[in-house]
């Protein structure tokens, strides 16, 4: 959602795939031919959608990044979770977590390891 709302603004993307990167690019071409996207891969241009994968890929977002958010994080499992504290662990950039009374808890056991609680009293991030 976030990738479709910044291009249709006009922005630029990069994008990291985890599974067909050529169909990936077929659907996204004058994006790319517009200089608007760039699509990123460690895996096969042809493979298909793997959890594994998925959660390789997240490895590279982490360490591109100048920081990052979570939202929301189930309690040790899932994607979201993984990432998050293999994060932390290798200390690949500034992981802020959502911390409020509706955060599940898996966003308090990232906090304990380590992330950065942030709020609705928090207006910016990165600083």
């Amino acid at each position: 959602m976030a990738k479709e709302a910044a291009l249709k603004a006009g922005g630029s993307v990069v994008t990291f795939v985890s599974d067909s990167m050529t169909k990936y690019i077929e659907e996204n071409a004058s994006y790319i031919l517009w200089d608007k996207l760039l699509v990123i891969s460690a895996f096969n241009p042809d493979i298909s959608f793997r959890g594994y994968n998925a959660l390789e890929r997240n490895k590279y977002i982490y360490a591109s990044s100048n920081y990052a958010v979570v939202v929301s994080s189930g309690s040790g499992t899932g994607g979201s979770f993984k990432g998050a504290e293999y994060c932390l662990k290798h200390k690949l950039t500034k992981l802020y977590v959502k911390d409020d009374t509706e955060a599940p808890d898996g966003n308090r056991k990232l906090i304990e390891m380590g992330g950065l609680p942030v709020n609705g009293e928090h207006e910016r991030l990165g600083s």
